[in-house]
């Protein structure tokens, strides 16, 4: 789920709807966010979907995997690593 709000955060910023303050978070400026958002995410992500907006999170999250638009930290570090030692 964290790295699908990352992903959704990246989006959002593009946008210029993500909201920084966690305070500020109501359910009106998610959904004016989410508007904004989603059209983008079934674009990029859920094309050959037949009802994408009854697709769960798990399943986007499939897609975006798929994709590989996930910042992998892990594989990031450790060829930081691999490159200090050469």
């Amino acid at each position: 789920m964290v790295c699908v709000m990352r992903v959704i955060k990246k989006e959002a910023r593009d946008k210029n709807v993500w909201i920084e303050k966690l305070a500020d978070w109501t359910p009106e400026k998610v959904m004016v966010m989410w508007d904004v958002v989603s059209p983008v995410l079934v674009a990029k992500y859920l094309k050959n979907v037949k009802r994408p907006k009854e697709t769960a999170w798990s399943n986007l999250f499939k897609k975006i995997s798929d994709a590989s638009a996930f910042d992998n930290r892990r594989k990031k570090r450790g060829k930081r690593q691999s490159d200090s030692l050469g």
